[in-house]
C-alpha cells in the first residue's frame, strides 16, 4: 500500500521530545529502537486520535511502530470518505 508519509512525519515530529531525532529515522524504522520513548509514542497516538477525530482501537495502538505505520493509520482519516461496511 502506497502511503504519503509527510503528514505522519509532521505528527510524529510534533510529539517528540527531540524532534531532530526524526531526521535520522527512516519511514520504515522501528521508532522505539530508534530512540523514541513510550511516552512519546503515547503522544503520537493521541495526535493520531485528534487527526482521525476518534479513539484508536487497541490493535491500532499496538501497530504504531514506525512513521509508515502512522501514515497507514492516518490514511483512514474521515476526509478520505466513510469506512466501507462489509459483511465479513
Amino acid at each position: 500500500m502506497a502511503v504519503d508519509c509527510d503528514l505522519a512525519r509532521e505528527i510524529v515530529r510534533e510529539y517528540l521530545d527531540h524532534p531532530a531525532l526524526l531526521d535520522q529515522i527512516t519511514d520504515e524504522e522501528d521508532l522505539v529502537n530508534a530512540g523514541v520513548n513510550s511516552g512519546e509514542i503515547i503522544r503520537v497516538a493521541l495526535g493520531c486520535e485528534n487527526h482521525l477525530d476518534r479513539p484508536l482501537t487497541d490493535v491500532e495502538l499496538s501497530r504504531i511502530t514506525s512513521v509508515r505505520s502512522v501514515a497507514e493509520l492516518l490514511a483512514q482519516a474521515p476526509d478520505s470518505g466513510p469506512p466501507s461496511e462489509t459483511g465479513a
